[in-house]
């Protein structure tokens, strides 16, 4: 039985090391809102998520399942309806002499393009 468990965990600590680090980085992320949103529904607290630099968009998708399952009708934790919202300039950020010239009127940027998330839907709309 001991040469079985052996192999085992051998076998699963091999497969974890082949894990590309930005894999469990977002995995650990997903695991982080869950916990987070649980608690925020075993203690009632309202409010929706906003997300700063969504880029490809996989925190949001963590945050959508996170809210989406952080509930329990055995325990009565009640889920809480929450609207997620992503911003991202899809574009580098600015700052200093570039910054000034934008809040002059001397030059133009791109808009930042804001991302809502349905939790009814698995579409995401995109909306300037």
């Amino acid at each position: 039985m001991y040469k079985i468990t052996s192999l085992i965990v051998d076998l699963v600590l091999e497969i974890w090391q082949r894990v590309p680090g930005p894999v469990i980085h977002n995995l650990d992320k997903a695991r982080m809102l869950k916990k987070i949103m649980w608690h925020l529904n075993v203690d009632g607290v309202n409010g929706d998520y906003f997300e700063f630099g969504v880029a490809h968009g996989h925190s949001m998708r963590s945050a959508q399942q996170a809210v989406k399952h952080s509930h329990s009708n055995k325990l009565g934790v009640k889920q809480i309806q929450r609207q997620l919202f992503g911003f991202d300039t899809f574009d580098k950020f600015i700052g200093g002499a570039r910054l000034m010239r934008i809040q002059l009127g001397m030059e133009m940027h791109s808009m930042f393009l804001i991302i809502k998330l349905k939790l009814d839907s698995r579409r995401i709309q995109a909306f300037i």
